[in-house]
């Protein structure tokens, strides 16, 4: 925890933090995050009255956090646990195989039984041709299985996300394609496990550039629309929450005297915690406590500017949570904690909203996982499961 001479200066130096944090949040995504070389505007810069614009980058994972060239992956020995034989040969002839392909997923030759565990090497072509729905229904299955790490643990993209992420690749048209053959849904994510397939049939820097792609993460570029006759008064109550008002008003107030509008990152309006870590990746040579910056203590510490490691433990999170925030039904707005729970009232997730369906989130507590701006349905698509999800909203209660 940092010192009192620290905390102090924090307190009492608001002003001049928040100054050096406008410099700092310029240089950030130079310094500390590689964006891919594709900008991409998912809104029309002409749509009339629309009060926020967005672009998409894709944040590069460091080099020394990206899996070694000849990891092997193994997608293609897939196991199925207690398993029958009788019971697996009976699970093919509903999936959408070819004859030749479900002659050899049948062929015991292929098999490796292992008390109630049936292991099958299968070949890559046949792993290649697969069709959708056959993938969709095999990989599912194999999912439910941490053994089949590929398939329990792929690529996983809202459709959306996933089209955009190919854009932004070096790859052809026709290698693009080759990656969508291979593609699979699960709970309406687009998903991706074969990467070791397309390891043989691209050259390799061809290879890399799908690592660093698929790797990459999707971020929002979020613009505020302000014109001549906006609301000075609403814009500060919205935006000024966390004790902020005064410390934003001075920018709100100069926005309003530009005489044809303009347009202004949302980063400008977030707090200094916020602000600093946005598009960019943990740091574990400057802070050893970087594995443990997962998403509740991310989103707990929002409008603090001195995080609180108590958040590292996640009965913390819940009391706070207890004692100083109310569960609403209320549409969400600025600094409202969302928290997806499971049917089992288990929260699997936390993150921060801010504005237009966008939260500030953090999927994830490893190395690979940046701070980003996202939607919601964006970030939902990570968090895929066979049972119903709750998405809940939680206010500070000195909002």
């Amino acid at each position: 925890m940092p010192g009192s001479r620290a905390m102090g200066f924090f307190r009492a130096s608001s002003t001049l933090f928040f100054i050096l944090g406008m410099l700092a949040m310029l240089l950030s995504q130079w310094v500390f995050a590689s964006l891919k070389k594709k900008d991409v505007p998912i809104s029309a810069e002409g749509t009339p009255r629309r009060v926020f614009e967005y672009s998409m980058v894709h944040l590069d994972v460091p080099d020394d956090l990206l899996p070694a060239a000849a990891e092997p992956l193994q997608s293609t020995r897939w196991l199925f646990e207690k398993s029958t034989a009788e019971q697996l040969i009976e699970f093919f002839s509903t999936c959408d195989l070819t004859s030749a392909q479900r002659e050899i997923l049948t062929d015991r030759k292929n098999w490796q039984i292992s008390g109630a565990d049936i292991f099958i090497q299968v070949p890559p072509h046949v792993i290649l041709e697969l069709s959708h729905p056959a993938r969709d229904k095999i990989y599912t299955l194999l999912a439910h299985n941490p053994a089949n790490a590929a398939q329990a643990n792929p690529f996983r993209f809202s459709p959306a996300l996933f089209e955009g992420t190919l854009e932004s690749s070096d790859l052809s048209p026709e290698q693009v394609q080759q990656v969508k053959r291979l593609a699979w849904t699960r709970e309406g994510a687009v998903c991706f496990s074969d990467l070791d397939l397309m390891k043989g049939s691209l050259p390799p820097a061809t290879f890399k550039n799908l690592v660093e792609t698929l790797y990459s993460v999707p971020a929002l570029l979020m613009r505020l629309r302000v014109s001549p006759d906006m609301d000075v008064a609403a814009l500060l109550n919205y935006w000024g929450k966390g004790g902020r008002l005064e410390t934003i008003k001075p920018l709100v107030e100069s926005l309003s005297k530009a005489t044809n509008g303009t347009r202004l990152s949302v980063e400008y309006f977030l707090p200094p915690f916020a602000r600093l870590r946005l598009n960019t990746f943990p740091n574990p040579t400057r802070d050893p406590m970087a594995i443990r910056q997962d998403c509740f203590w991310s989103a707990m510490n929002f409008f603090n500017e001195v995080p609180d490691n108590q958040y590292f433990d996640q009965q913390n999170t819940i009391r706070a949570l207890k004692e100083d925030y109310v569960l609403t039904h209320d549409q969400p707005t600025f600094g409202d904690r969302l928290m997806i729970m499971d049917s089992n009232h288990e929260a699997l997730h936390m993150c921060v909203f801010i504005a237009d369906g966008v939260v500030f989130t953090k999927n994830g507590s490893d190395f690979k996982s940046p701070w980003v701006l996202m939607k919601i349905s964006d970030m939902l698509a990570l968090y895929p499961s066979s049972q119903a999800l709750q998405l809940v909203t939680y206010r500070p209660k000195k909002a």
